[in-house]
């Protein structure tokens, strides 16, 4: 039988032993006390499936109202959500390539959406002494490079020889 005391536990410069004083054996819950504790589970997943149906089936027709331009950081211009749930649709929405559709947030509700029109915006963190920009340029040049070497032959020419 193996021993009732745990190996000592470092904890801020102490040594703690712990002993297994009594085992709870695993009891099966009677199909009422199960059907208790798993129902509303049962129902908040059902209600999440209806509205997800219901989203899908009338994403190609709905129509909601018209926001200005928006970027990821314009939580303030949707004035319909609250700024957690806002902040949630916009990096789901930048992170989708769809034109129109739903997206689920995190508080269970839906929100659905239908781009009319976007626009390139003039960037105003182009400076080439920001390292983030610098990263940028040198992965997007590398990822140039490759797909150009990819497609067409190269050759290497060396002056002189």
């Amino acid at each position: 039988m193996a021993s009732p005391f745990l190996k000592p536990i470092l904890v801020n410069g102490d040594y703690y032993t712990f002993e297994l004083i009594k085992i709870n054996k695993s009891v099966a819950k009677s199909f009422e006390d199960a059907k208790a504790s798993v129902l509303p589970i049962y129902i908040e997943n059902q209600k999440k499936e209806k509205l997800i149906a219901l989203a899908k089936k009338s994403v190609d027709t709905f129509n909601g109202k018209e926001t200005p331009f928006i970027t990821v950081i314009d939580t303030a211009k949707l004035t319909e959500l609250q700024t957690d749930s806002a902040n949630d649709f916009l990096i789901k929405l930048f992170a989708t390539n769809m034109k129109r559709g739903y997206i689920s947030l995190k508080n269970g509700n839906i929100v659905m959406y239908n781009i009319l029109e976007q626009k390139m915006l003039t960037s105003t963190n182009t400076n080439p002494d920001n390292p983030i920009v610098r990263l940028k340029s040198a992965m997007f040049n590398e990822g140039l490079i490759k797909k150009l070497q990819n497609k067409y032959k190269t050759e290497i020419f060396i002056q002189g020889l």
